[in-house]
């Protein structure tokens, strides 16, 4: 995911403090897939991205899962 504008919040469901990662407008990260996160727009300017799945004939682009329970929202 590349950032645009904005500040984009990333939570891992496997950090069990819930430490946000910050990825500033300009900067972006890869998502290896296999792994439960959500990302937020906790700024007060709009977030925008650009984001590119590379998913296989068959699978599923996304697999919704329960909250693991360590972020509370």
């Amino acid at each position: 995911m590349i950032v645009k504008a904005g500040t984009a919040t990333f939570y891992k469901g496997d950090d069990p403090t819930c430490t946000p990662s910050v990825v500033p407008a300009g900067s972006g990260f890869v998502d290896n897939g296999h792994d439960t996160h959500v990302v937020r727009n906790e700024g007060s300017v709009d977030l925008v991205t650009v984001v590119v799945s590379f998913v296989p004939a068959g699978f599923a682009r996304r697999i919704d899962e329960p909250s693991p329970g360590n972020c509370p929202f």
